[in-house]
Order: C-alpha cells, then sequence, then structure tokens
C-alpha cells in the first residue's frame, strides 16, 4: 500500500470514528461508533465491550487494528443511567444477575437489536466479560465467538474494598507491570492511561451510587458456569489476561477455569488495561477470533435456557 493509499485508509477511519452516533436505549442514552474498512474479510462484526467507567476514546485502538484487519468493529460507552430494566428484562433474569450489570448486558443487546446485527463477536474487557457473557446467556444466537481481556468475575471469593484498592492502587495508579519495564513507554501509552484515569473518574462522578452498587456487583458475581454453558452450546471462548493484572490475576483465573469450558487461555506482558495500550494484545485478540472462527469442528445449538433451572 503506497503512502498516499494509507494516508487516505487513515483518514477515512478517523472522520468514521469522529462520527459519534446516540441511541436511546429504554430511556438510556449510549454513544456508540460504528468504523468499517472499504472490504470486509468477515460479514460478522466485532463488539469491544467496555470495562467500568471506560469510554469510546479508551478503546480506539482497538478499532483500529479490526479496521485493519478489514474488520467492521464498535465501540460505546456505558450510559451510568438507571432506565426501565423491568420493560426488558424477565422476571428469572432480575431474580438470577445482578441487576447493573444485566442492565448493562441489556445495553449490549439493545446496540446489537437497533444496529440490526444477525450475529456478533466480542472483545470484553474487565467488567466487560460479565456483560457480554450474561447478554450471550438471555440470547446465545447472537453470539459466534468472544475474547474475554482480563476478566472479571472469575477469581472466585472477592469483595469491594479489596477490588477497589487493587484497581485504584495497583492498576490506575501504577499500571504497566514488571513485565514490560524493558519496553519504553510511548507517547501514545501515556495518552492513554490518562485517558482511561480521567474516563473513570469522570463516570464514577457522574453517579457515585450507581457506580458503587456496580462494583459491588462485580466483587460479587461469578460466571465460571455460565461460560461452560455456552461454551456447550457452541460459542468459541478465549481468555486472556497480562502476567501483571492485579485486578483480576492471572494465576487466579487459570487455577478457577475449567479448561474443557473455553477453547484457550493467553497470558501475556502488561496488566489490567494491556488491552487498551499494547497494539499486540489487540492483534492477538483478532487471531484469537479468526482462529474460533475457523474451527472446523465447532457446531452451535441455540436455544433459550431455563434460567432458574440451570443457573439457580
Amino acid at each position: 500500500m503506497g503512502v498516499e493509499n494509507l494516508a487516505q485508509e487513515n483518514n477515512n477511519f478517523e472522520t468514521q470514528f469522529n462520527k459519534i452516533e446516540s441511541l436511546d436505549l429504554a430511556g438510556r442514552k449510549i454513544e456508540v461508533v460504528d468504523v468499517s474498512p472499504e472490504k470486509l474479510t468477515d460479514e460478522v462484526p466485532v463488539i469491544m465491550v467496555p470495562g467500568m467507567g471506560a469510554d469510546i476514546p479508551v478503546y480506539k485502538d482497538v478499532l483500529g487494528v479490526m479496521v485493519e484487519k478489514n474488520r467492521r468493529a464498535i465501540a460505546y460507552n456505558h450510559s451510568n443511567q438507571g432506565g426501565d430494566l423491568e420493560s426488558e428484562a424477565t422476571k428469572e433474569e432480575i431474580e438470577i444477575f445482578p441487576k447493573e450489570i444485566l442492565r448493562l448486558a441489556y445495553d449490549l443487546l439493545n446496540i446489537i437489536k437497533q444496529k440490526n446485527l444477525s450475529q456478533v463477536d466480542i472483545i470484553a474487557h474487565s467488567e466487560g466479560a460479565m456483560t457480554a457473557i450474561i447478554a450471550a446467556v438471555i440470547h446465545p444466537e447472537k453470539f459466534r465467538n468472544i475474547v474475554l481481556f482480563a476478566p472479571a468475575g472469575l477469581i472466585g471469593k472477592d469483595n469491594i474494598v479489596d477490588l477497589t484498592k487493587r484497581f485504584i492502587l495497583k492498576q490506575l495508579l501504577v499500571g504497566r507491570g514488571k513485565s514490560l519495564d524493558k519496553t519504553p513507554i510511548t507517547e501514545e501509552e501515556n495518552k492513554t492511561k490518562k485517558t482511561i484515569l480521567k474516563s473513570v473518574i469522570k463516570y464514577i462522578l457522574k453517579n457515585p451510587l450507581y457506580a458503587a452498587k456496580e462494583s459491588f456487583e462485580i466483587s460479587k458475581f461469578q460466571i465460571n458456569d455460565l461460560i461452560s454453558y455456552l461454551h456447550e452450546k457452541g460459542i468459541g471462548i478465549v481468555v486472556m489476561s497480562g502476567v501483571d493484572d492485579p485486578v483480576f490475576p492471572a494465576y487466579k483465573l487459570q487455577k478457577l477455569l475449567k479448561s474443557k469450558a473455553i477453547d484457550g487461555f493467553l497470558t501475556m506482558q502488561g496488566a489490567h488495561n494491556a488491552i487498551t495500550d499494547q497494539k499486540y494484545h489487540i492483534i492477538w485478540a483478532e487471531k484469537m477470533l479468526t482462529a474460533l472462527k475457523n474451527k472446523k469442528d465447532k457446531k452451535t445449538k441455540f436455544y433459550t435456557p431455563n434460567l432458574l433451572q440451570e443457573f439457580k
């Protein structure tokens, strides 16, 4: 590709990335960015499901890599608003799942619906793992393959105080992890770190009570059994983790995850937010989605589960 064509492609991406849509989802306003390459290698788009408080600019590089790989990609902001969950979810869903995470799951499902997407691939970060997995249990036919990066809900017993300390003191204020000590910090990485910090603080200050409820649910709810269920039904699942992740440590994930419940587990350099600022993590996430797509022996059987019977 010539320099002129590359510049044109980059400019096209920037134009698309800066075009923000506003969707009304059951009384909640959600901002969405939808980017596409000139030629698609796969008709199924990738949705980037964000971690708590992480807005669209945090995942700009994720969308950029997907477009480079000729994939359509979508990112969105959390609304941090209540809305009428009862008008969307069933009584069984409200009984089984944590309320605020269920609300986020319906945000994801409503984006899929309003964008008229028959099926999606997912890259989910941190809390986004809970969001994506719950959404997939409710409507499995909408989800093809899922990559979970630094996923919440898979390390066992936890509490909100310890979780908050790990996230703020060891991740937000420290960041990279020892495995990246010899890797120079780029200007772009520093910029992304500031973007994340600003995004999370803004999110919490916008609605502290909502953020507190959400954090409590993240510390308590586990998704191991849900992942096993989805994998049995044919949805491809890969887990990725930074070896220095202080929020959801890789060794705890490896200890509790059942090997039969996933297609693969990758540990890589970096910490909890490496998917946002280490480009090779994003490249590998896309590789995992492609590998799952090409898995010839995968058979999918979709149906709506009886939640009370299967997950109570």
